[in-house]
């Protein structure tokens, strides 16, 4: 039985999903690796959310095995705003104890990105030791 074809497929044929589904771990994957090795602008970080949200919805609807289902549930759906304008302001010394919000925010966007990487990873290497 295969992990990555769903019955839902239709006209697709099998060898284009297998590339589609590896085309589209391999660009989320890439855009993770980059902000997480980086220095990421606010956009970047929204923009990989939206791609990841995108995945994930291809995953979910053409994967067929409940395993890497579960994996796809663990991959955080975040919608991330990015700084503010006022951020700016708020850097001034005596009102930094107001930024701290803007700062865990964007740490934690950054650890989701983390995660929503390594469960990529692990669906991806199971893509590939099934082709």
């Amino acid at each position: 039985m295969s992990l990555f074809l769903n019955c839902n497929t239709g006209s697709m044929q099998k060898v284009e999903l297998y590339y589609l589904i590896d085309k589209q771990l391999d660009d989320v994957l890439a855009k993770a690796s980059k902000i997480l090795a980086g220095k990421p602008s606010d956009v970047e970080i929204a923009e990989f959310f939206k791609h990841s949200a995108g995945v994930k919805r291809f995953l979910v609807h053409y994967v067929a095995h409940s395993g890497v289902q579960k994996f796809l549930s663990q991959v955080p759906d975040v919608e991330y705003k990015g700084s503010r304008v006022f951020d700016h302001i708020l850097s001034l010394p005596v009102l930094s104890p107001l930024i701290s919000n803007t700062r865990v925010s964007r740490r934690k966007a950054l650890e989701s990105i983390k995660v929503a990487h390594n469960v990529y990873a692990t669906i991806f290497y199971l893509h590939q030791a099934e082709t």
